[in-house]
């Protein structure tokens, strides 16, 4: 009987707590690689309809670089792209109610939502460059 009370109190402490931190991961900010017959040009237009049609709205455009903001709710993230003829590469700017923190080793930790929204892209991209000509 005290063995299971027992079990019950830690279950009911500990659980929550793992699950939480399931919900924060690192954030990712991954490159892709570019196909030499994909000039900066189209890059430029595959990463614009990517992410129109994941639903960000794109901030600024530049030579080549893209900043782009993304709305769920209260949450927020803005993220900058930087493009040639050789790689496209996702950085994290900035984001409202996701969870971001810096731990002590400088590693940047983001709610999982993030990543869920950076792989879309990154996947999205992947294969429209594979499926350009």
């Amino acid at each position: 009987m005290v063995r299971t009370k027992v079990l019950w109190a830690f279950l009911l402490v500990f659980l929550p707590a793992t699950a939480f931190a399931q919900r924060i991961q690192p954030i990712l900010e991954p490159t892709i690689r570019v196909n030499a017959d994909v000039s900066p040009v189209d890059v430029k237009k595959v990463l614009e309809l990517t992410l129109m049609a994941r639903g960000w709205r794109i901030v600024s455009l530049k030579d080549d670089k893209i900043t782009a903001r993304y709305q769920v709710r209260s949450a927020t993230s803005d993220i900058e792209i930087s493009y040639d003829a050789e790689q496209i590469s996702i950085k994290y700017l900035r984001s409202n109610n996701l969870k971001f923190k810096r731990k002590r080793d400088g590693a940047k930790m983001i709610h999982r939502d993030y990543n869920d929204w950076i792989n879309a892209i990154h996947s999205d991209v992947e294969h429209a460059l594979s499926q350009w000509r």
